[in-house]
């Protein structure tokens, strides 16, 4: 599993953690594109760990189809928006 952000955000942990190409650089998107049969990206625009401008830069790159939500900071917790995508993606 993977961050849903592009760049490094100033977090020493990050860089170590794994989360970006071994070798630095950018995101293979057309690998990550190549290997989902389809992507639907939530951000809420007062999410205190992940800037929405890097939400915006992901769905971009990956042509996902992308929400941008109030109140919902990280998604610590559940949200209906979710379950009306899966569901969505079931019946098509």
């Amino acid at each position: 599993r993977r961050p849903m952000y592009s760049t490094w955000v100033g977090d020493g942990g990050e860089r170590a953690s794994g989360y970006y190409p071994p070798s630095g650089g950018e995101w293979n998107w057309e690998a990550i594109k190549k290997h989902c049969g389809f992507i639907v990206q939530f951000h809420s625009c007062d999410d205190c760990l992940v800037p929405v401008a890097e939400g915006r830069t992901v769905a971009e790159a990956l042509g996902s189809e992308y929400q941008e939500l109030d109140g919902h900071s990280h998604f610590f917790e559940p949200f209906e928006e979710i379950v009306e995508a899966l569901r969505a993606k079931a019946q098509s």
